[in-house]
């Protein structure tokens, strides 16, 4: 909810990144599922507010994880593919992910995460389904 208020603010002077560990703002998660679910649904709902190509830009990260672990379960489902090559592909994949992504884990103090990112991508692509129908079945709630 923050980010559409930096957003509103924004002006391209007014707004700047700063990178050092005392600077970082740690916030306490959600205790539990119905709390959890609930706020993830209020952020879902914001998501009109976005301008347009940041909605496609979330949009087509989110499908790219969950497209690429869906087509592999399909393929190797109908015999497409070996769970070889599958194992091979994601493990290349991760590869290029830990090498790109390595310098903003470190300069954003998440090198104790960094080794569970690709469990953290495999729950990511579990996530952004069921989190979707989620927002999609449940009765719509003011906040």
């Amino acid at each position: 909810d923050d980010d559409l208020m930096i957003q509103a603010m924004d002006d391209k002077e007014n707004i700047t990144f700063c990178l050092h560990p005392e600077s970082f703002v740690y916030s306490k998660p959600k205790s539990d599922l119905s709390d959890f679910l609930q706020q993830k649904t209020r952020h879902i709902s914001t998501s009109f507010y976005y301008p347009f190509i940041t909605s496609v830009k979330l949009f087509l990260f989110s499908f790219s994880i969950t497209g690429y672990y869906f087509l592999a379960v399909v393929f190797l489902f109908f015999g497409k593919i070996s769970m070889t090559l599958i194992i091979m592909i994601s493990i290349l994949k991760w590869i290029i992910q830990t090498i790109l992504h390595h310098k903003a884990f470190f300069k954003l103090d998440g090198m104790r995460h960094f080794f569970f990112y690709p469990l953290a991508e495999i729950l990511l692509a579990i996530y952004y389904p069921v989190l979707g129908l989620y927002s999609v079945l449940i009765k719509k709630k003011s906040w």
